[in-house]
């Protein structure tokens, strides 16, 4: 990962990283290495200033495959993560 996003935007990792957010570890297999906190799982997750309900999001499972995140509950057109946890924005 580079520098900052411009206009507003910010990138966050949810779960899944290997070093409080640092950067995201795969094996060979393509299998995502679990976090510190045993978490195999986890959301890339993009915002601007618009907030949460235009956030977009793709989730990574546990054997590596990404899907683009859905809202499949919670608050009305917000997306949930990994964890079926509406996404939030800064």
């Amino acid at each position: 990962m580079g520098g900052a996003l411009s206009g507003g935007n910010t990138f966050r990792i949810v779960d899944l990283t290997s070093d409080s957010g640092g950067y995201v570890q795969f094996a060979s297999n393509g299998f995502p290495i679990p976090s510190a906190t045993g978490n195999a799982a986890g959301t890339f997750v993009i915002c601007d200033d618009r907030g949460a309900i235009e956030a977009r999001a793709v989730v990574i499972n546990v054997s590596g495959q990404t899907r683009l995140a859905r809202d499949t509950g919670g608050t009305a057109g917000v997306l949930n993560d990994h964890d079926d946890t509406d996404v939030t924005c800064p």
